[in-house]
């Protein structure tokens, strides 16, 4: 499981409307009408927010901002940008300062994180500050290091040991991901950031 399917996975299962323990235990059921509706990437409380030029290939074609959508009908001739732009940012902090559609609450997801320049780095900082009471960010990255460091100490690291992989999460969601991450039992010398070893991760 890759970064990205990570985090979309994690999303998933902070949206699944299933009852029961498996929903307590952070896994996704992948049949409720909410987990069908990531699936489909139709999902109105989940907003993806990825480079131009990567949403093809990871299969979310739609545009996440209005000024991509203005450009694509204007058939600019332009290459697909690799970066994720400000304006694009500050859409996708007036989506997660909004109501949820669906009542579990609003998911951003930004991959790969460090592809956010300063600016959009810096438009989303106030909003990991403070975030909307029932809004949840997923930060992934591969490469943690290269996000400013204002970003970095808002955020708490989850680490996939065995893909290297790291999901920056908002320090406010600690109560949200006590189900999902419980207690960490590997120690990661000269860290920067408190990382926990996920031992079990829905059943793979």
């Amino acid at each position: 499981m890759g970064q990205f399917e990570f985090g979309t996975t994690l999303a998933q299962a902070w949206l699944c409307e299933a009852p029961g323990a498996r929903a307590q235990a952070g896994q996704p059921c992948g049949l409720c009408a909410s987990c069908r509706l990531v699936q489909a990437h139709v999902h109105p409380d989940l907003l993806v927010l990825l480079p131009e030029a990567m949403r093809e290939s990871l299969g979310w074609k739609t545009a996440d901002s209005e000024g991509d959508q203005a450009a694509a009908e204007k058939g600019s001739k332009a290459k697909p940008s690799k970066e994720i732009k400000v304006d694009a940012v500050r859409a996708a902090v007036a989506f997660a300062q909004s109501t949820s559609a669906r009542g579990r609450g609003k998911v951003l997801l930004v991959h790969p994180a460090e592809r956010m320049n300063a600016i959009a780095a810096n438009a989303l900082l106030k909003t990991l500050e403070e975030p909307p009471g029932d809004s949840r960010f997923v930060l992934c990255s591969a490469a943690p290091d290269a996000l400013p460091p204002t970003i970095r100490s808002r955020c708490q690291a989850v680490v996939r040991v065995w893909a290297v992989i790291f999901v920056l999460v908002c320090l406010q969601l600690t109560t949200a991901l006590r189900p999902i991450i419980g207690k960490s039992d590997t120690v990661f010398p000269g860290a920067t950031e408190k990382k926990f070893f996920i031992k079990h991760w829905f059943d793979c």
